[in-house]
C-alpha cells in the first residue's frame, strides 16, 4: 500500500478547494475570479500531488498536445476575463488529456436534445464531444 505524505494530502486539498471553486464559479454564472482561483488551486494541487516533473510529463505528452494546448488556453482565456469561452475550451481540453484516443468507442445510451435515444450502442469520442458542446451551448444560450 502506498504512503501519503502530508504535502500530498495538502495537494488533495488544493484539488478539492479547486474543484469547488471551479463548480462555485460556474453556478455563479461564470464567474471569472472565481474561475480563475479554482484553475490556479487545481493545478497547483496536481503539480503537488504528484510532482512537478511527472506533471510537465503528463501535459506535454506527444499524443497529448492538442489536449494540453486546449485546456491550458482555455485557463488563460479565462484568466483574461472571458470565462464561457475559456470554460468551454478547458472542458474540450479536459476530456482530449483523459481519453486514450479518439477513436474509443464507449458503450452508452446517448439522447439527443430532443429526448430521443439514439440508435448506436457506442459513440465515437469525437460524437461524444459534439454532443457535449451541443449541451453546453444549448444551455447556455437558449
Amino acid at each position: 500500500m502506498m504512503e501519503i505524505t502530508d504535502l500530498q494530502k495538502i495537494g488533495v486539498g488544493l484539488v478539492g478547494f479547486g474543484a469547488f471553486f471551479l463548480l462555485f464559479g460556474i453556478l455563479l454564472y461564470m464567474d471569472s475570479v472565481l474561475l480563475a482561483f479554482g484553475n490556479i488551486l487545481f493545478l497547483s494541487g496536481l503539480a503537488i500531488i504528484i510532482g512537478l516533473k511527472r506533471t510537465f510529463g503528463f501535459f506535454f505528452q506527444r499524443q497529448k498536445l492538442k489536449g494540453t494546448s486546449f485546456f491550458l488556453g482555455g485557463i488563460l482565456i479565462v484568466l483574461l476575463r472571458w470565462p464561457v469561452l475559456g470554460m468551454v475550451l478547458e472542458t474540450y481540453g479536459f476530456i482530449n488529456l483523459f481519453s486514450c484516443s479518439k477513436n474509443l468507442e464507449i458503450p452508452a445510451l446517448w439522447y439527443s436534445l430532443d429526448g430521443q435515444p439514439q440508435e448506436e450502442d457506442s459513440i465515437t469520442f469525437d460524437k461524444q464531444i459534439y454532443l457535449f458542446m451541443q449541451l453546453v451551448f444549448t444551455v447556455l444560450y437558449p
